[in-house]
């Protein structure tokens, strides 16, 4: 087949500029457009830090360009201030510039959305933000719409997006990845019909997990699903030198006689951090010295769009922590960079994934491949992974007494522990990076040769 051009349809950028254009243009006068990230400096201009779904799309981009899948891709995405045009490693980037008076009003509806769905209360409609949602639907697909007819098909990601694929309608085919937990069981019915009313405009839907296709079949989908499981590319996740190994637990005052659990997760509510500590006092019950490592900062939502959601639940955190005695054993890393989390997990004695509901869970699939023993909340899609006492262990969401035992039993338990790591390695390879290029490759040809 020939190579496939394609277009990813994201939120979350690739690049957050530290810079806006305007600052841009007086540091370095004129610049072509599309600016190339290679005449600006990294972390002065700009940062390259594509988080949760922008960075696993992105890696598999890469990787079907290495493979010579696709040519000269383009890449649409929110990103308020930022040049219009960037050019990244042979990526077109189109930056939507959504004007701010837009901004809260779109970041209420899309909230809305997503914390209905996560059972974390109902949505209130409101005309003025479902009109600013559409408006930047529109404006990703005014930008898309230009490419044609030099497009074979847009990717287009997550619940966001969900109207883009309607407004592009019969011009070019489209591939919808919805990420989060499709469970429409206990959503109210206006937001029920809006979900499966754009999903059905799609040519094709992809989920994460068996039991979100499920979800999406009991819903009353009719078109062509396919489940894929997120990915990680094994290479990534390799060892560090002893050298920056020690340097960083220095660093974040990890000693070496301590026992250390691990919770990798963007600073929101649905993350359940605060089940991790509570059962941390139980936990030091039997194991004294041990220290509960919380990495992850809010989300591109709450540090670019002006929601305080992350910075408010860090608070909540905090205080829970004083109140249980336990504030000098809570660590809150915030955001640490690709080296210092392979560090982290290398030191872990146990990493958890606590999430009331969670989409599937790539900090599972990180810790397997340093063999490290898992608990994951059964509301995690990656929980479906998991054979328990085999390769991990799982917990009732919010249940911090089972979380504490099943901590408590690892900590233990060393050669059981050392067990689970080694076949949860084994189970890791489903969710590798080079698995999921050749199911996604059937997939563009499937709905390309099909439209």
């Amino acid at each position: 087949m020939n190579q496939i051009k394609l277009c990813v349809n994201t939120q979350t950028p690739l690049v957050r500029f530290k810079l806006n254009y305007e600052e841009i243009l007086e540091k370095y006068g004129y610049l072509y457009e599309p600016i190339n990230l290679k005449d600006l400096v990294e972390n002065e201009d700009y940062q390259f830090t594509p988080g949760g779904v922008a960075e696993m799309t992105y890696a598999i981009l890469k990787r079907f360009m290495v493979r010579g899948l696709v040519s000269s891709p383009k890449w649409v995405s929110l990103n308020p201030n930022a040049p219009l045009e960037v050019f990244h490693e042979g990526v077109h980037i189109y930056n939507v510039q959504l004007p701010s008076f837009y901004v809260p009003r779109y970041t209420g509806f899309k909230e809305g959305i997503w914390r209905e769905i996560h059972g974390l209360g109902k949505m209130e409609i409101r005309k003025e933000e479902y009109e600013a949602y559409a408006y930047y639907n529109w404006l990703c697909t005014q930008t898309m719409l230009k490419f044609l007819p030099d497009i074979d098909i847009f990717w287009i990601h997550d619940f966001q997006q969900l109207q883009v694929g309607s407004m592009i309608g019969p011009s070019a085919p489209t591939i919808f990845r919805w990420h989060i937990p499709f469970k429409l069981e206990h959503v109210s019915p206006r937001l029920r019909n809006f979900i499966m009313k754009n999903m059905e405009s799609y040519d094709a839907v992809i989920v994460s997990t068996k039991r979100d296709l499920e979800g999406l079949i009991r819903a009353g989908y009719h078109g062509k699903a396919y489940q894929i499981y997120p990915y990680v590319d094994p290479e990534k996740w390799g060892k560090v030198n002893g050298k920056k190994l020690d340097e960083t637990l220095s660093k974040y005052g990890i000693m070496e006689d301590e026992k250390v659990i691990l919770v990798v997760a963007r600073m929101d509510r649905v993350k359940g951090q605060d089940t991790a500590i509570k059962a941390l006092p139980i936990v030091k019950k039997e194991n004294p010295n041990t220290k509960l490592l919380l990495v992850g900062d809010g989300s591109f939502t709450s540090t670019s769009l002006g929601h305080s959601k992350g910075e408010n639940w860090r608070r909540e955190l905090k205080k829970l922590a004083e109140e249980l005695k336990v504030e000098d054993s809570v660590k809150f890393l915030g955001y640490v960079d690709e080296e210092e989390l392979k560090c982290l997990y290398m030191r872990a004695d146990v990493v958890l994934l606590p999430s009331l509901m969670e989409g599937f869970g790539l900090t599972v699939v990180e810790a397997w491949n340093y063999r490290k023993p898992v608990v994951v909340s059964r509301g995690a899609g990656s929980s479906e992974l998991i054979i328990e006492n085999v390769n991990g262990l799982t917990h009732n969401p919010q249940d911090y007494r089972e979380l504490a035992g099943k901590i408590s039993y690892l900590l233990g338990n060393e050669e059981d522990a050392l067990r689970m790591g080694e076949v949860g390695y084994e189970t890791s390879k489903q969710c590798s990076i080079s698995v999921a290029v050749e199911r996604l490759k059937t997939v563009f040809e499937s709905v390309i040769k099909s439209y």
